[in-house]
C-alpha cells in the first residue's frame, strides 16, 4: 500500500440549534492562569451563555466530549439571566453543587476533539464543536481562536482562524560525523520559517528567514518556528546535531559562553564571595591518556539528553528572578546567599527544550518543558555540576511527558524528571564541603543507584533511574542520572489511581501531596504503648511493615550518613494502606562516610531522628512481633542467597560499576580536573581503588559486624536461624531435606504456617525437625527455639515437576473495571500455553493485586485459571496500573502496565468489556496495548474463550480481519493506518511493517495509536506511520503457528 502524505486542511464542524438559548461561547483546553479554580489550579474551562431574551435554568442540559455519550455530564439547576455567563471547569473533578464552583466529570484534550452541549430532550444539540488542535493561553469559540481568553465576559474578535503546521527537518537529531544540509519545511502554504543556531528562540524579530537548506558542520542547536499572519504560529522545534569529534575538543572558552557563573556567596561550607570561574573544557590530558576512540565510545555508551534554553535564561548573572539565569543563581530565592532547605523556587523555572536521544525504547524525542536547578545542597554555589529538574506544564508544551524512558518499567508518563549530577558522588564535589578531598576519593557514581536497585531487588517499589550524557545548549555537561521524582503522580503511575489519591512526604517532615492525617496519626500511635498487641495492629494499618523494615535494614547496613536529610514516603489514602518508604539520595553511605580505613565498628543503628524512619523503628522496638518480623526480614535478605548476601550485594553493585566504567571516561575528561587540575580523577586511580575496597573489604566483612551491632542493640536474636541442606527450588521426588542448627530445638511446618504463634508459643502445626522427605511441592518454614528465644525464620519452597515461568504461563484476560458501581465482577485469568502441566507453587502477584499460590497448585496444559476479588488482596485499579507476576524464585513471569486510556482499548473501562490477549500461544509482550483486544461481549470470557482457533485450510485474512479491513488517512499532519480486526479470529499475530522501496521491510516503526471503534464483533485498530519524504509503503503481516 503506498502512503503519499499530502497537504490537508482540518475542517471545523459547528452546529447550533436555531432557537437555542444556552450556548457554548468559548472554551479552553490548555488554560493559562486567567481562570484558576477553587483549588488554585489552572484547568480546562467551558463558558456557557444565555443568548436568549428570558431567564433560563440549566437543569437538564448536558455537556459531553464523547459523540456517543450525549448525557456524559448533566448540569445542575443554575438560573441565568439574559446575557448571563456560566463557567464550568472541565477538570474531571465532577462537582455539581449549583451553589458552588462547577466541575465537569471530564477534561478536554488539546488534540483535535469534540465538545457539545445538549438540550434537556437529550437529542437536540445546542452547541457542538469538532475542534482542531488547541494551544496554551489561547481559547476557542465560534469562528476560531481568541488570543486573549475572556472567561465569563463577552468574546472579542477572533484573532486566528487556523494554526501553522509544525516544522519538519530533513535530518533527525543525533550524532553525525560528516557535514549535513538540513531542509526545514511546513505544510502550511504561505508560511515563513525563521531559525536560529545560538539557542535563542526564533521569531520574525529574532533569527534568520529560511530560504534554503542550512549547512551543519559542527555540534549545533537548530531551532525553528513557522509563522503566517492571522494564524497561530507553530511551536518552536529544536534539533541538536552532535559531532563528537568536536565535543571531545570542547574548549575552555566556547563562543558565547560566559567566563563566570555568578558569585559563591553562600553562608554554608565556606563562602568565598568571589566570582565562580566557569568550567567547560574537555581535558586534553585525559583524552590523551585514554585515547580519542575511548572517549568517543564513552559518549555513545549511554543515552543522551540535550537541554536547550535561552542563553539569558541559562547564564544571566542578575539575581532578579524575573530575568536571572539559573546557573549563576543555583540557590534561587531573592536573597544574596544560599541557605540549605530553601527548596527549588518556582519563579526560577525557565522554558526549555529537552531532546531524548538513544534511549532504549525512545530513539529520539523532543519536548518543550520547564527547567530549574534541583536538589538541596546540590544547589550550593560551590557545586559546579548541579542537579536539574524538568517540569512538564501546559504553558511550555504537553502537561505531562509520555515516553517510555526507563528500560526497567512500563511507566511512561511523567510530571517531573530529575537530572541528577551526583553532588558528593561526583568528582566536582568541593574540598570546602566537609572533608571534600576524602569524599572525592570515594566517588563511585553508583551509590544512589545501588540504593534504589537494592530496594527493587528486595521486592519493593523505588524510583526508576537511567544513566545518560547531558548537553546544555550544545555543550557537553557530563554524566548524569535520570530519576523519577517521588510524589503523588509517581505513586499513581506505579500503583494506580489518581495523584490526588495519595499522601507523599519528604525530609524535614514536609508534605509533598495529600494531607497529614494518616502520617501524624502513625507517629502518634508509635509514641504510645507499642508493646501492646492493639497498638501494633493499628500501626500495621498505617505503615507497610515489610517495606519499612527492609528500608531500615538496608540503611543500617549501608551506614547511611545523610539519611536524616534524604528520604521519601507515600501511601494511598484508603483504609488499611500503609506508608511506604523510598530510598532517596543515597550518596553518603557504603563506605563514603569514612576514610579509606573504614571503621567496621561504626553504626547507624542507634540513630533516632524525630519524625523519621529511625524514630518509628525505635518506637516499634518495644513490640515483640515487630522484632521477630525484623529478624525474619533480615534473614530473608542477608542469608540463604538473599539479595543482600555478601556475594549478591557485590554482584548487584558491580553490575552498575561495569555498566558505567566506559562512560566515566567522558565524565573524567569533563569534570575530573575540576577540583584537582594537576592530577585529574579517573577510573584508573581512586575510583578503582574504592571499587576494590568495596569488593575486598566492605561486602565480605560488613555483615558480621552489622549483625553484632543489631544484637547489641537488642533487635536480632542470639540464636541463629536453621539452615537447609538445599534452600528451596527444584528437587527430585523423594528428596531428603536436612535441617541443621548450632544450638536449640528446630521446629518446622509444611503447611505454610509459622512454627511460632503470635505471642511466642509453639504452633500446634509445628513439629520438631528431623530429616524431611519431599515428594510433592512443599513450603518448609523453620525456626530455632532456645532458652525461650526464637530465631529468625528460614523458609523455602521446594518444587517437583515443571515450574511456572515466562515461557509457559501468561496473563490471558483482565476485567479491571466491570460495568456498574460494584467491583465484584472483576477478574484476572492465567493460561498455561505449554503442553505440560506446570507447578504454580510459590508463584505470586506483587503489583496491582496480592496473591500467592499454594504449594499444591497446578495448571494442566491449555488450562485457564481465574482469580476474583474474594481470592486476592486489593482490587484492579479502574485507571490502570502495573501488574507483576513472579515465579517461586522471584524471577519475572509477567510485568507490565495496563491502562484505561488510549492506546489501550477504552471500552474495557467501565463498559463491561475485558482485555483479552489476542494470541496467547505466541507469548506476546503484554506491555504492548496492540497485543490485547476488547472482549467480544460484556463480562468477558472467564475460564474460557470465544476466539475461534485458526486451522489449516482457513482463509487467514478472512479469519483475522473484518470487511473493508484497511484504510489510510491523515490527521493533524499524521498519516494513520486503520486495520479492522475480528475479535473472534484467534491464533493470529498482527504486525505493521513499513518500507521505502518495497524490498526492505521493517517492523516496529509504526506507532500504535489505539482503538477507534468496537462493535459487531470487530474493532478498528489505528497506527501512526513514520514521517518522511517521498513514497512510503506499509503492509499488515499476519502470522499463525499453524502450518
Amino acid at each position: 500500500m503506498k502512503i503519499a502524505p499530502a497537504m490537508w486542511t482540518a475542517l471545523l464542524a459547528l452546529s447550533f440549534c436555531a432557537h437555542a438559548a444556552l450556548e457554548i461561547t468559548e472554551f479552553s483546553t490548555n488554560s493559562d492562569n486567567r481562570a484558576l479554580d477553587e483549588d488554585g489550579e489552572s484547568v480546562d474551562w467551558i463558558e456557557l451563555r444565555n443568548v436568549g431574551n428570558s431567564p433560563i435554568s440549566t437543569l437538564g442540559y448536558t455537556l459531553t466530549d464523547d459523540r456517543n455519550e450525549p448525557a456524559k455530564w448533566p448540569l445542575p439547576d443554575v438560573r441565568l439571566s439574559p446575557g448571563g455567563f456560566l463557567l464550568v471547569f472541565a477538570s474531571g473533578k465532577d462537582r455539581s453543587n449549583p451553589g458552588a464552583e462547577l466541575h465537569a466529570g471530564f477534561s478536554l484534550t488539546s488534540s483535535p476533539g469534540h465538545l457539545a452541549l445538549f438540550e434537556p430532550d437529550g437529542i437536540t444539540r445546542s452547541s457542538a464543536f469538532d475542534y482542531p488542535r488547541q494551544f496554551y493561553g489561547v481559547s476557542f469559540g465560534a469562528g476560531g481562536y481568541f488570543g486573549t481568553p475572556t472567561p465569563g465576559t463577552p468574546n472579542g474578535p477572533v484573532d486566528f482562524t487556523d494554526f501553522v503546521r509544525d516544522t519538519s527537518f530533513s535530518a533527525d537529531r543525533g550524532f553525525y560525523e560528516d557535514p549535513i544540509r538540513v531542509e526545514i519545511t511546513t505544510r502550511t502554504e504561505g508560511a515563513s520559517i525563521y531559525y536560529t543556531t545560538d539557542a535563542t528562540v526564533p521569531s520574525p524579530a529574532n533569527g534568520t528567514l529560511y530560504t534554503g537548506p542550512v549547512l551543519i558542520e559542527t555540534t549545533t542547536v537548530l531551532r525553528a518556528v513557522a509563522t503566517r499572519p492571522g494564524l497561530v504560529s507553530s511551536n518552536v522545534d529544536t534539533q541538536t546535531y552532535i559531532f563528537l569529534a568536536d565535543v571531545i575538543r570542547q574548549p575552555a572558552a566556547p563562543p558565547g559562553a560566559p567566563a563566570t557563573w555568578g558569585v559563591d556567596n553562600s553562608v554554608a561550607q565556606g563562602a568565598t564571595n568571589l566570582p565562580r570561574p566557569a568550567d567547560y573544557e574537555m581535558d586534553p590530558g585525559i583524552i590523551g591518556q585514554f585515547g580519542e576512540e575511548a572517549v568517543l565510545a564513552a559518549l555513545r555508551n549511554h543515552p543522551t539528553i540535550s537541554v536547550v534554553l535561552e542563553p539569558e535564561d541559562l547564564w544571566n548573572e542578575s539575581r532578579d528572578p524575573a530575568i536571572g539565569g539559573i546557573y549563576p543563581n543555583p540557590y534561587g530565592g531573592t536573597g544574596n546567599q544560599f541557605l540549605p532547605g530553601q527548596g527549588e523556587p518556582r519563579d526560577w523555572e525557565r522554558p526549555a527544550s529537552a531532546e531524548f536521544i538513544g534511549f532504549p525504547k525512545v530513539p529520539g524525542r523532543q519536548v518543550n518543558c520547564g527547567i530549574r536547578i534541583g536538589g538541596n545542597y546540590a544547589r550550593h554555589p560551590n557545586r559546579y555540576k548541579h542537579h536539574l529538574r524538568l517540569t512538564f506544564r501546559r504553558e511550555y508544551g504537553p502537561g505531562r511527558l509520555r515516553a517510555p524512558l526507563f528500560s526497567r518499567t512500563s511507566v511512561d508518563t511523567f510530571d517531573n524528571l530529575i537530572l541528577r549530577g551526583g553532588n558528593s558522588e561526583s568528582w566536582t564535589f568541593p574540598a570546602s564541603a566537609g572533608n571534600g578531598t576524602t569524599t572525592r576519593a570515594n566517588v563511585q557514581y553508583i551509590r544512589d543507584q545501588f540504593y534504589k536497585d537494592a530496594q527493587v531487588a528486595m521486592g519493593h517499589l523505588s524510583a526508576n533511574q537511567e544513566y545518560f550524557h547531558l548537553y546544555l545548549n550544545g555543550l557537553y555537561w557530563g554524566f548524569y542520572t535520570l530519576i523519577e521524582r517521588i510524589d503523588g503522580h509517581f505513586l499513581s503511575q506505579h500503583l494506580g489511581g489518581e495523584p490526588e489519591d495519595y499522601d507523599a512526604f519528604k525530609q524535614s517532615d514536609t508534605l509533598i501531596d495529600g494531607d497529614r492525617r494518616a502520617w501524624d496519626g502513625m507517629f502518634r500511635v508509635s509514641r504510645g504503648n507499642m508493646a501492646s498487641a492493639r497498638s501494633y495492629e493499628v500501626i500495621q494499618g498505617l505503615l507497610d511493615i515489610d517495606n519499612f523494615i527492609d528500608y531500615v535494614l538496608f540503611n543500617f547496613w549501608a551506614g547511611t550518613a545523610d539519611w536524616r536529610n534524604n528520604w521519601r514516603a507515600g501511601r494511598r489514602r484508603e483504609e488499611g494502606a500503609g506508608f511506604m518508604f523510598f530510598m532517596w539520595d543515597g550518596e553518603r553511605g557504603l563506605g563514603d562516610r569514612w576514610p579509606r580505613n573504614f571503621d567496621f565498628n561504626s553504626s547507624s543503628t542507634n540513630r533516632e531522628w524525630p519524625v523519621h524512619a529511625t524514630e518509628l523503628h525505635h518506637n516499634l522496638k518495644a513490640n515483640e512481633e515487630y522484632l521477630i518480623r525484623f529478624a525474619d526480614r533480615l534473614n530473608r535478605h542477608f542469608f540463604n542467597d538473599g539479595v543482600l548476601s555478601p556475594e549478591n550485594a557485590a554482584a548487584l553493585y558491580n553490575a552498575r560499576a561495569e555498566e558505567i566504567r566506559p562512560s566515566l571516561v567522558a565524565e573524567s575528561a569533563r569534570w575530573g580536573d575540576r577540583s584537582r587540575p594537576n592530577a585529574p580523577y579517573t577510573t584508573r586511580n581512586e575510583w578503582q581503588d574504592m571499587l576494590d575496597f568495596m569488593n575486598e573489604e566492605f561486602f565480605p566483612g560488613r555483615l558480621a559486624v552489622f549483625l553484632n551491632q543489631l544484637r547489641v542493640g537488642g533487635v536480632y536474636p542470639i540464636s541463629r536461624a536453621p539452615v537447609f541442606s538445599q534452600h528451596g527450588g527444584q528437587v527430585p521426588g523423594g528428596y531428603n531435606l536436612e535441617l541443621s542448627s548450632t544450638a536449640g530445638q528446630v521446629y518446622l511446618t509444611t503447611d505454610g504456617s509459622d512454627p511460632r504463634l503470635v505471642g511466642g508459643a509453639i504452633s500446634p502445626s509445628a513439629r520438631p525437625a528431623g530429616n524431611l522427605v519431599i515428594d510433592s511441592p512443599t513450603m518448609v518454614r523453620a525456626r530455632v527455639l532456645r532458652n525461650g528465644e526464637w530465631s529468625a525464620i528460614t523458609e523455602a519452597t521446594f518444587l517437583t515437576g515443571v515450574p511456572a515461568s515466562s515461557g509457559n504461563l501468561v496473563i490471558s484476560e483482565i476485567l479491571y473495571n466491570p460495568e456498574g458501581p460494584s467491583e465484584d465482577g472483576e477478574f484476572i485469568e492465567l493460561l498455561n500455553i505449554s503442553d505440560e502441566e506446570i507447578n504454580l507453587a510459590g508463584v505470586r502477584f506483587e503489583d496491582g493485586i496480592q496473591y500467592a499460590f499454594a504449594a499444591g497448585d497446578r495448571l494442566a496444559p491449555g488450562q485457564r485459571l481465574v482469580l476474583t476479588p474474594n481470592e486476592y488482596t486489593g482490587l484492579l485499579a479502574n485507571g490502570g496500573e502495573p501488574l507483576s507476576l513472579l515465579a517461586y524464585d522471584g524471577a519475572v513471569i509477567r510485568s507490565f502496565r495496563f491502562d484505561d486510556g488510549a492506546p489501550w482499548a477504552e471500552s474495557a473501562d467501565g463498559d463491561g468489556f475485558s482485555l483479552v490477549l489476542a494470541d496467547p500461544a505466541s507469548n506476546p509482550d503484554p506491555g504492548l496495548p496492540q497485543n490485547w483486544l476488547p472482549s467480544s461481549a460484556p463480562g468477558g470470557t472467564p475460564a474460557g474463550s470465544d476466539a475461534v482457533a485458526f486451522q489449516p485450510g482457513m482463509n487467514l485474512l478472512g479469519h483475522a480481519l473484518g470487511p473493508q479491513p484497511l484504510a489510510v488517512g491523515v490527521e493533524d499532519e499524521q498519516v494513520v493506518l486503520e486495520v479492522r480486526r475480528s475479535l473472534t479470529g484467534g491464533g493470529v499475530s498482527l504486525e505493521i511493517e513499513t518500507s521505502r522501496d518495497l524490498k526492505n521491510w521493517t517492523g516496529g516503526e509504526a506507532v500504535f495509536a489505539g482503538f477507534e471503534s468496537h462493535s459487531g464483533g470487530y474493532v478498528t485498530m489505528r497506527w501512526h506511520l513514520p514521517p518522511g519524504e517521498g513514497s512510503a509503503y506499509a503492509r499488515v503481516r499476519l502470522s499463525s503457528g499453524q502450518p
